[in-house]
């Protein structure tokens, strides 16, 4: 090779040196960074499912208390398919706990029910006129705040004679309305 060829060489890989600087470097930081954002889009992606993850744990277990609060509602509710069934539900709970212990019922009014606007829940409302003496009208308070059924008393006059009282009592409970779709 002559000293011309070997300049002329030379001058070829200078330029091919130059244009690989020029093209292919920018190239290869473009590659760089392409790759580079792909793994920080990954890792985001990562991190927002183990999020997501986390935040579907909460709401299965906040959607897993609702049910069972649900569940606790619905078993303190009053059965009945009519405000009649679930009255006469409510009176013959009332009369059990009443002779369970000792407590005399002289006479109880029709019950009174009223439903939410949504109707689907139904307000009950017994009241009812009673002898005993102290003792059994607490072991009946009692037995109605442990009854299986959720009651309320809203009422409560106590009138006292001699070792005897007697009074009037309004109680409350509440009932779902299940709708009958057999018709």
């Amino acid at each position: 090779m002559t000293s011309k060829e070997k300049r002329l060489l030379k001058f070829a890989s200078i330029i091919f040196v130059i244009f690989a600087a020029v093209q292919l470097l920018p190239m290869a930081n473009q590659f760089g960074h392409d790759y580079w954002q792909h793994l920080q889009d990954l890792k985001a992606e990562i991190d927002k499912s183990k999020k997501l993850q986390l935040e579907t744990q909460h709401w299965v277990e906040e959607n897993q208390k609702a049910h069972e609060k649900f569940s606790q509602v619905n078993a303190g509710a009053i059965e009945g398919s009519s405000s009649q069934l679930v009255g006469a539900n409510l009176q013959k709970l009332l009369r059990e706990l009443a002779r369970q212990t000792g407590l005399t019922i002289n006479t109880m009014e029709p019950p009174k029910t009223e439903t939410d606007r949504s109707n689907r829940w139904m307000l009950v409302v017994q009241s009812m006129q009673f002898d005993a003496d102290s003792k059994t009208l607490m072991a009946f308070l009692k037995k109605l705040d442990k009854a299986p059924k959720k009651l309320i008393v809203a009422n409560l006059d106590v009138r006292s004679n001699r070792d005897r009282l007697n009074g009037t009592m309004q109680i409350t409970g509440f009932s779902q309305i299940v709708e009958n779709h057999s018709q």
